[in-house]
């Protein structure tokens, strides 16, 4: 009855509604951030398939980063190297086994890449 009077609440159910609260915000958290992982893998992986073959007389370092066996420094070592050629009229890469001039990369990377490559 005294409650009443003076306006108190229990004081557990404020409690309750900030442990609710919190766990709504944890969820809806988790969820945007794996809803941007997953979108960002599949993103990754349907760009590849779905534009077919990369060209590295044109792809971007990060184009060619998708490549099996090729990561950020083998990257930039093909764009290094394509840009270094002196004929930039004619295509740098005309196949794939051209790309073992590049520094760091050998048979078997290409061997690996082949089936991803496109040259025209």
């Amino acid at each position: 009855m005294i409650n009443e009077q003076f306006g108190k609440t229990d004081c557990r159910k404020d409690k309750h509604f900030f442990a609710f609260g919190i766990v709504i915000f944890i969820c809806l958290f988790l969820s945007v951030y794996f809803a941007l992982f997953f979108y960002r893998n599949w993103a990754g992986h349907c760009e590849v398939e779905l534009d077919g073959r990369i060209n590295p007389n044109i792809a971007s370092v990060e184009s060619l980063e998708r490549l099996p066996g090729i990561g950020p420094a083998k990257a930039s070592a093909i764009v290094s190297f394509r840009l270094s050629a002196d004929d930039s009229n004619s295509a740098t890469f005309e196949k794939a086994d051209d790309l073992q001039q590049v520094p760091g990369i050998g048979p078997a990377t290409v061997e690996k890449i082949k089936p991803f490559l496109r040259f025209d």
